[in-house]
């Protein structure tokens, strides 16, 4: 979700940042529904991840960042959030939305 939001507001070839997710995606799922997933192999997605989202061909425009904030379910459900975050990219801003693992930490304090 981070890289993700990160780089569609900036892609030189629309949709390119969605289909990079979507691949991404499909693979996470498979290795993760692995009965043997471990580590490595996690970390070596994430690092791929990362490696991918940053080679994406990006325009060089300078775009405002607009937090998205309030309850957990408002943030990250679209159909919660009235799809907030593709109006922000429509209307040519970068959504930020804080990570899930923030949430949790949070509750433990």
């Amino acid at each position: 979700m981070r890289v993700l939001y990160a780089t569609r507001p900036y892609e030189k070839i629309p949709g390119s940042a969605n289909s990079l997710h979507e691949r991404w995606k499909e693979r996470c799922i498979v290795s993760l529904s692995k009965k043997s997933a471990d580590m490595i192999e996690f970390s070596r997605n994430i690092k791929g991840i990362i490696r991918d989202f940053d080679n994406l061909p990006r325009n060089s425009v300078k775009k405002p960042k607009v937090g998205i904030v309030g309850e957990i379910l408002v943030k990250f459900s679209p159909l919660a959030n009235n799809r907030i975050v593709e109006l922000l990219e429509a209307e040519g801003a970068e959504a930020v939305m804080p990570d899930l693992m923030d949430f949790f930490t949070v509750l433990l304090l």
